[in-house]
């Protein structure tokens, strides 16, 4: 397990995008000592290469990229691939820094000066409390939360073959002005699951000294009924228009369902749509071809439920 180093400060810090949204990127940097700069990059090289081969079966395209401030790495080429395990290239450029006014290597450069003068010591350091980004404790303190911060299925359902009852998505990180911000987007189709999960991420955030602000993306649980007078509706009108039985199944994820139940307790609700490729993901994407063949069918579906009772 990779454990950040006493001397890493966090200077950025950005992942996610929105609380429904599986996150498939982040970046940060980090400000490290110039005599220890290469060991942390093969340290940070080995710990992805051990993730790559894990996950090499499903997860076929992860990559990481780092760069390095050509102030400080005036060898570093344009850009490079570095390998240090056969399934791990890792590329490699120069930082283009889109805020070259905060350039931190400057800063630092610049306080080095004005200790020496003070001190009349050629190259002191600038005090510790100078340094721009966290301190290295409060860095640890966010790598302990978002390394302890559950990410997954965390319960299959024992009523519903194959099907995933509770999951928290990791969805946001950020380090912003004067906080660490990290959203975790609990779903399940039980209700006292879903409060059992947020509890335990509440209780996870007491311990890192977190302010909590729980259910600010609300989603109620969906439980599935198999023997839902509607469902039966929607399966006899897709046979009547597909000439095929539907494929059923239920889903745990945040579906407007649990919110009109909510409100109407009892309510019969189902779900249904066109083909949706990548769901919560920032490639999700909408088969055209198949919007106009559902379009079809649910006006076949409203007329059956104007004639009888579903």
């Amino acid at each position: 397990t990779w454990v950040p180093a006493a001397e890493v400060r966090l200077l950025e810090f950005k992942g996610g995008s929105t609380p429904n949204t599986i996150p498939r990127e982040a970046s940060c940097a980090v400000l490290v000592p110039e005599a220890t700069a290469d060991a942390f990059c093969e340290r940070l090289r080995t710990a992805f290469a051990e993730l790559q081969c894990e996950f090499a079966s499903v997860e076929k395209s992860m990559e990481l990229s780092f760069v390095v401030c050509p102030g400080v790495a005036p060898e570093a080429k344009e850009e490079e691939v570095l390998t240090c395990m056969p399934c791990a290239p890792v590329k490699r450029s120069l930082w283009r820094c889109s805020r070259c006014t905060k350039c931190q290597v400057a800063q630092i450069a610049a306080e080095r000066d004005a200790a020496a003068i003070a001190s009349g010591e050629r190259g002191a350091a600038p005090p510790t409390s100078q340094l721009p980004g966290l301190t290295p404790a409060s860095t640890m303190k966010v790598w302990q939360l978002v390394s302890a911060a559950p990410h997954g299925v965390l319960r299959r359902s024992t009523e519903v073959p194959d099907l995933v009852e509770s999951s928290v998505s990791f969805s946001i990180a950020e380090l912003r002005d004067d906080h660490f911000f990290a959203h975790l987007f609990m779903r399940s189709s039980v209700n006292s699951s879903l409060a059992d999960g947020q509890r335990a991420l509440s209780a996870l955030g007491d311990l890192a000294g977190a302010e909590n602000i729980e259910n600010q993306f609300p989603a109620p649980a969906w439980q599935p009924c198999m023997e839902s007078p509607l469902l039966s509706l929607l399966q006899r009108t897709h046979k009547q228009h597909f000439g095929r039985e539907p494929r059923v199944f239920a889903v745990h994820a945040a579906l407007e369902c649990g919110i009109f139940q909510t409100t109407y307790p009892g309510l019969d609700c189902q779900s249904l749509g066109p083909q949706i490729c990548n769901a919560h993901t920032p490639d999700e994407r909408l088969r055209i071809t198949s919007a106009t063949s559902f379009a079809t069918w649910l006006q076949k579906i409203m007329e059956a439920m104007a004639v009888e009772e579903p």
